[in-house]
């Protein structure tokens, strides 16, 4: 059976490496590129022919439109 310092070691351990795992993750921008990044999201592109024809095809092949 384990003690306490043991178990709490290992939730320690756990915490530590599910924070690695969230820094990792995690995308740091500079300020110019968060607007550039906020401006494409309110503004999105039309989309070109090359992605129109990717998602004919995609539809096509039983694709979903991801609803």
């Amino acid at each position: 059976m384990l003690d306490h310092n043991e178990t709490t070691a290992g939730v320690n351990e756990h915490k530590t490496e599910r924070a690695v795992i969230a820094d990792r993750r995690r995308t740091i921008l500079h300020d110019r590129d968060q607007k550039a990044l906020q401006a494409a999201l309110d503004a999105p592109a039309e989309p070109t022919a090359v992605l129109q024809e990717a998602m004919a095809l995609h539809r096509a092949s039983g694709g979903t439109d991801g609803d």
